[in-house]
């Protein structure tokens, strides 16, 4: 039963998660679209386009992975620091290589 439990929990945390970033993500692409207008939406558009394709070489999959691990061990949140910091000099390297 403990097991059902906590599997419960981790996909309805993942699952808020996940909603929480789609609504933030729309209400953010909405305000900006209604404040840039019609003449500067292509610029965002592009500007978007490439944040989100460097944000996926930035997070690498860690996010799911630190989750799945973090929810394993007691001792998750070392695991969830080293991740940031491993984001972070991932970012670091690609804001200078870009």
């Amino acid at each position: 039963m403990n097991k059902k439990r906590k599997i419960i929990k981790n996909i309805s945390s993942i699952t808020f998660g996940r909603f929480f970033s789609l609504a933030i993500n729309f209400f953010s692409i909405a305000i900006a679209a209604r404040y840039l207008g019609v003449e500067n939406f292509g610029l965002f558009s592009s500007v978007v386009a490439l944040v989100t394709i460097l944000s996926k070489f930035v997070d690498f999959g860690l996010g799911s992975i630190v989750f799945r691990e973090a929810s394993r061990e007691e001792a998750g949140f070392q695991l969830v620091f080293s991740s940031l910091n491993l984001r972070l000099f991932f970012f670091v390297i690609l804001a200078v290589l870009y």
